[in-house]
């Protein structure tokens, strides 16, 4: 008697699911090829796309896939069997999940060469000064804004023209594994960790952890044949990780000066960054339009890597020179009596301490800092922001504090705000004909906010 092995029915259930992703997969890729691109948004679908039904905690992208439709989508891949009303409805397990295994296939078929850049500090700023120096050689495709996530880095990927030459992707991570993850799906063939800092704690608990989740994209590239992994040889937990790896090249060759280039030099003068530079019998003059020190190193690794594709240095600095931050990190902002240094994008304890320790440097007459929350620090976050509280009195800043835990603070005669109106109506009592502001805190706090209200 021939008998079915107990396991039969379940071999056979995982070959047909296996059967049915792969014939998804393969249908995806076609419409894609064929599409305008793809859409997790029906408010900014444009006609042509594809609609991928994403879910989240507030939202489910399935209750959108017909009206999706009728604004024009090509297809719309949803998840939930219920929505399915026509042949133009892909029904899948995991919406997101197509979404990044579509993403990995369009990568696959393209031959740019991609570069991943990670880390806590400088990461968008290093991805902006390498996109517009590579740009004076190469076609090239970045990530836009703050699209460096499970669903940003397949979004950025499958809006790259074919002919794109080089593929630059911002990775960003805040719980353990995130940037594995995004290596398979963007399989890069370079990669730069600007740094390893206290952020995100909450989701990694150590710096350790930190390391190595991000230290996962230096190990993918290492593990290529050609692979290249750029290290930041000035963070010393970066040296040293990268010591074993085969594929390493270590950056900051250019001996670099920023000393008295932040001073301000006449009335309206501009404290922005200007480096001197020297390598082998060059020296180089690189102006910037931004604002920090702390600024060097991302300018430098740009620099290098663009060094490593054949741009030369003198070009390079060219190109640095003309970029304008728009984003809220290292700008500059004059308005008539007040003098901002912006950089409200993020805050972390490190980036905290530079960006103070730079005003400090700027040469000028009243400075007042206004200095919002760190988000996201664990366990350790009070502590820190007393650490910021008392980097203040130490060095006698004057400064405004905004925030619950910068509010829970010993800051003995240092205001604290829980509105930003009360902020502007402290600062805009403040005498002085001209004054200088630092504005910093993490991106929730939101601190752009002061500069629409200040008179």
């Amino acid at each position: 008697m021939n008998r079915k092995s107990p396991y039969s029915n379940r071999i056979r259930t995982f070959l047909l699911t296996d059967i049915r992703m792969f014939t998804g997969r393969v249908k995806i890729l076609e419409w894609f090829i064929e599409s305008n691109g793809v859409s997790t948004d029906t408010r900014t679908l444009a006609p042509g796309q594809i609609f991928f039904a994403l879910r989240g905690d507030n939202f489910d992208g399935n209750a959108y896939a017909t009206a999706a439709l009728k604004a024009g989508a090509m297809r719309v891949v949803v998840d939930r069997p219920e929505k399915v009303r026509s042949d133009k409805y892909l029904l899948v397990d995991d919406a997101l999940k197509s979404l990044q295994q579509l993403a990995a296939d369009y990568r696959a078929s393209l031959s740019a060469k991609v570069i991943a850049i990670t880390g806590t500090n400088g990461k968008t700023t290093t991805k902006e000064l390498l996109t517009v120096v590579l740009k004076s050689k190469y076609k090239v495709h970045a990530t836009s804004g703050n699209f460096n996530n499970h669903i940003g880095v397949p979004l950025t990927i499958l809006s790259a023209p074919r002919d794109t030459e080089v593929l630059l992707l911002e990775m960003g991570a805040n719980h353990p594994g995130e940037i594995e993850a995004l290596c398979e799906i963007a399989d890069p063939d370079y990669g730069y960790i600007t740094n390893i800092g206290s952020a995100h704690l909450e989701g990694f608990g150590t710096k350790e952890m930190i390391l190595e989740t991000k230290g996962a994209l230096l190990k993918w590239v290492c593990e290529k044949q050609d692979g290249i992994a750029f290290v930041n040889a000035e963070d010393p937990m970066l040296e040293l990780f990268s010591a074993e790896l085969s594929c390493a090249r270590l950056l900051h060759p250019y001996m670099a000066s920023s000393a008295g280039s932040i001073k301000v030099v006449d009335e309206r003068g501009t404290p922005y960054l200007n480096l001197r530079l020297k390598k082998g019998l060059q020296n180089v003059e690189c102006p910037t339009q931004l604002i920090g020190n702390y600024n060097t190193s991302n300018i430098i690794a740009a620099l290098e890597i663009a060094d490593f594709f054949g741009i030369p240095l003198e070009q390079g600095v060219r190109m640095i020179s003309l970029y304008r931050p728009e984003n809220s990190r290292s700008e500059y902002r004059d308005l008539g009596r007040y003098r901002i240094v912006l950089d409200a994008y993020n805050a972390n304890l490190s980036s905290m301490i530079a960006a103070i320790n730079n005003f400090c440097q700027i040469d000028a007459g009243r400075k007042v800092c206004i200095l919002g929350d760190m988000l996201e620090l664990g366990d350790s976050e009070q502590d820190m922001h007393q650490q910021i509280v008392d980097l203040l009195q130490e060095k006698g800043l004057e400064a405004v504090l905004f925030g619950e835990h910068f509010d829970n603070t010993r800051h003995d005669n240092i205001p604290a705000f829980r509105t930003i109106e009360e902020i502007v109506h402290y600062v805009n009592q403040v005498e002085g004909e001209e004054l200088w502001l630092l504005v910093k805190g993490s991106r929730g706090m939101r601190l752009e906010r002061i500069l629409e209200k200040l008179q």
